[in-house]
């Protein structure tokens, strides 16, 4: 599994229990009702690249009140030293390529 071989430890909720993961639970609430929703997609290709794009804005751009206003990517570079401007931007441009270059 890939998870693993990342040291990534998996956790499941359980069915119809809501308060079990409320984190994720709002990252799709906010996912559907600022994406999915708004978005008629043709192809399933096309959602898969929605949804790397909201997934890059939502790190990038979308400010988060949890945060004091701030992107997560923000929070993260700033609490270690940078700006977050020129870290994010780069960022994202290679995350944008490898959306539609498919590496």
């Amino acid at each position: 599994m890939k998870a693993k071989a990342l040291g990534v430890t998996l956790e499941y909720a359980g069915i119809q229990c809501p308060d079990d993961k409320p984190y994720i639970e709002s990252f799709f609430g906010h996912y559907k009702t600022e994406e999915v929703y708004r978005t008629n997609y043709a192809t399933r290709a096309e959602a898969q690249v929605g949804w790397q794009l909201y997934r890059i804005w939502y790190e990038t751009e979308r400010v988060h009140e949890s945060l004091d206003y701030q992107t997560p990517h923000q929070r993260l570079t700033r609490g270690r030293g940078g700006s977050g401007c020129t870290e994010a931007a780069d960022g994202v441009e290679r995350e944008i390529s490898q959306v539609f270059d498919g590496s």
